[in-house]
């Protein structure tokens, strides 16, 4: 089994809303693709090379 993470909200606005603090800024060059790519990365799924953009990570999937 891998590792296991421990995530404590910042802000819940409802069940399907809830903020995270984050340990990187956003921007144009790492984008939220970007953290879903590497967190794929990091559990030995299939990931792009880049993924400014949805459909990096929608090729694969």
């Amino acid at each position: 089994m891998g590792n296991l993470y421990s995530f404590n909200p910042i802000y819940i606005m409802d069940r399907e809303i809830i903020f995270y603090e984050a340990k990187r800024r956003y921007s144009l060059f790492f984008t939220c693709n970007t953290w879903v790519n590497s967190g794929l990365k990091a559990m030995g799924q299939k990931a792009a090379l880049w993924t400014p953009f949805q459909q990096g990570i929608f090729y694969h999937y």
